[in-house]
């Protein structure tokens, strides 16, 4: 689930984990989620308000971060939506 406070994990009613901002690849580099996106099978990517793209990859369970280059622009690292499919990103 999606938060201002990070991500939290819920599976049959119950609370398993909750992701917040941190310091290592670990955490999210901003706790103020928009939303979440699985991608492929190994991915998951978390839109940030302030962070970029925070992609998590589900074998390592570590992130990387995307924030503005050539290839994604994005306006003051705010993400509130994806208007291009992903792929055509990756």
């Amino acid at each position: 689930m999606a938060t201002s406070n990070g991500i939290f994990v819920i599976e049959n009613n119950d609370l398993k984990h909750h992701i917040k901002q941190g310091k290592s690849n670990k955490d999210l580099n901003n706790p103020f989620v928009r939303d979440l996106r699985r991608v492929g099978s190994n991915e998951i990517w978390v839109f940030t308000d302030g962070g970029g793209i925070n992609v998590y990859n589900l074998t390592s369970k570590n992130f990387k971060y995307i924030r503005q280059n050539a290839r994604i622009e994005i306006l003051e690292q705010q993400v509130k939506k994806l208007t291009e499919s992903i792929s055509k990103i990756t």
